[in-house]
């Protein structure tokens, strides 16, 4: 495990008035070292890899405005200047409240209806923006991602989505990142959404859709189960979420898996490991989801 260096504790004592013993944290491909400090009460301090200050102050900022309707998100400690960040050797640097959940059990059926519940209220939330990000999912990996996955009608159907006019009532709040590891839970209920890097404010289906595949795939990955998918999409509607147009759905889950594809095979040869079983699933969704519709 990665040992907190000694400056940084002291810089977080001086800012925050926050001591305590460091324990790193796993954290998988996560865009950040997590350490979990057991002050009083205890914290989670996150050093951002990919992300410069002013990102993560946007980020931390979005993630504050909606803790203020939504007890769920887990807002950001402000130091003694009121900051919600600050740099440390060149990275950005933020301080949580540490929740006591488990990531939630992608089995439960209760649950999954909960996080549904969940995104629809934060997809509606009553919490301005100061601008509107970019909405459509980036074009870094779009040309790697159809020359490994050609498909003509899915490059059609996209460009011709990408274009078209967005209604109001179809643009709010993304958490960006909305699947089981960002989601605590305790005591059979959701307790903290966290990991709040790609907030976004913009066009809500896309979210929606990948939620929907995050919360509705095989087990193996390799394909939706539509009896899932529809329970999720029922709960989110139920709640108030909306949904534009369902056809719309496979085609964003479609092309953010072939752009996922590409872009794993991009950051391994930066040395990161594939899942050869991971990536083989994503190859064999790409292609039974062609076959079925929601």
């Amino acid at each position: 495990m990665d040992a907190l260096p000694e400056g940084l504790l002291r810089a977080v004592a001086d800012r925050y008035g926050v001591r305590g013993r460091a324990r790193s944290i796993a954290a998988g491909v996560s865009g950040s070292s997590l350490w979990r400090l057991d002050s009083d009460p205890p914290v989670l301090l996150r050093i951002a890899r990919h992300y410069g200050l002013d990102h993560v102050h946007r980020a931390c900022t979005a993630a504050d405005r909606l803790a203020r309707v939504l007890p769920e998100v887990v807002s950001p400690l402000r130091d003694s200047e009121q900051a919600m960040a600050f740099e440390w050797a060149g990275r950005p640097v933020t301080l949580w409240p540490f929740v006591d959940g488990a990531e939630l059990d992608r089995r439960d059926p209760d649950l999954i209806k909960e996080a549904a519940r969940l995104l629809a209220r934060l997809h509606r939330a009553p919490v301005a923006a100061d601008v509107s990000d970019p909405d459509i999912p980036g074009e870094d990996n779009a040309e790697a991602a159809a020359a490994l996955l050609p498909d003509s009608g899915l490059d059609d159907w996209f460009r011709h989505w990408r274009d078209a006019p967005v209604a109001d009532a179809s643009v709010g709040w993304s958490h960006g990142d909305f699947f089981w590891r960002n989601l605590l839970c305790r005591d059979g209920s959701i307790v903290g959404l966290i990991d709040w890097d790609d907030v976004r404010f913009g066009r809500v289906i896309i979210e929606l859709a990948w939620s929907t595949w995050e919360f509705g795939k095989s087990d193996r990955g390799d394909a939706l189960r539509l009896d899932r998918a529809t329970e999720f999409l029922s709960a989110y509607r139920q709640s108030g979420g909306q949904v534009d147009s369902s056809a719309d759905l496979i085609p964003i889950i479609r092309e953010r898996l072939r752009r996922d594809i590409a872009f794993f095979r991009r950051i391994a040869r930066l040395g990161h490991r594939i899942d050869p079983a991971d990536e083989r699933a994503k190859f064999d969704a790409f292609e039974s989801l062609a076959r079925i519709s929601l």
